[in-house]
C-alpha cells in the first residue's frame, strides 16, 4: 500500500513539474508556414519529372495515411503507392501540376494544414489525351506532420471544381 501511495505522489509531483505548453509566436508560425510551403511548392516537381518515388516521399509511410480524391478513398500509404505507380506507368507526361491561392494554417510546431486551388493534367500514353480522373482542377486540402525532422502529408483531400 505504501508503494502505491509513494508512486502516486511521485507521478503527481512529476506532472506538476512538467513545463506548460507554450503558444507559438507569430514569428514561429510564419517560419513553420514558410518551411511547409517550400516543401509543398516543390512537391509537383517530382510529378512533372515522372519521379513516382520522389512524389511518394512527401507522404507519411503509414497505415494512418488517408487520401480522398474523385473516384475513391485510400486508407494507407501502400494503397496510395500502388495507385501512383500504376497510374504513372500509363502516363507519357505530367503536363501541369501547380497550386494557386495557398492558405497555410499552423496548428502546432509539428502539424500544418495547407489548402489551395490546384491543377493536374497528365497525358496518357494510350490515347494522347489528358488522363481521366487525374486531369482536373480542384481544391486540395492537405495535412502535414513533422516526423524525423521532415514534413510529410498524412492526409490529402481533393475536391474537383467545375
Amino acid at each position: 500500500m505504501r508503494r502505491i501511495v509513494i508512486a502516486t505522489v511521485a507521478l503527481v509531483v512529476l506532472a506538476a513539474c512538467r513545463p506548460a505548453a507554450t503558444e507559438l509566436t507569430g514569428e514561429q508560425k510564419s517560419a513553420i508556414a514558410a518551411e511547409v510551403n517550400a516543401v509543398f511548392e516543390n512537391w509537383p516537381s517530382f510529378a512533372r519529372a515522372m519521379d513516382s518515388e520522389g512524389h511518394l516521399r512527401h507522404f507519411v509511410n503509414s497505415e494512418d495515411l488517408t487520401i480522398a480524391f474523385p473516384g475513391g478513398i485510400m486508407r494507407s500509404w501502400s494503397d496510395y503507392a500502388t495507385y501512383v505507380r500504376s497510374k504513372w506507368e500509363t502516363w507519357a507526361s505530367v503536363d501541369t501540376f501547380e497550386f494557386f491561392e495557398m492558405h497555410t494554417q499552423v496548428v502546432s510546431s509539428d502539424v500544418v494544414i495547407v489548402t489551395s486551388v490546384g491543377k493536374l493534367a497528365a497525358t496518357d500514353t494510350a490515347c494522347g489525351q489528358a488522363h481521366g480522373p487525374s486531369g482536373f482542377n480542384g481544391i486540395w486540402n492537405t495535412t502535414w506532420v513533422k516526423r524525423n525532422a521532415r514534413w510529410q502529408m498524412i492526409n490529402m483531400t481533393i475536391v474537383t471544381l467545375q
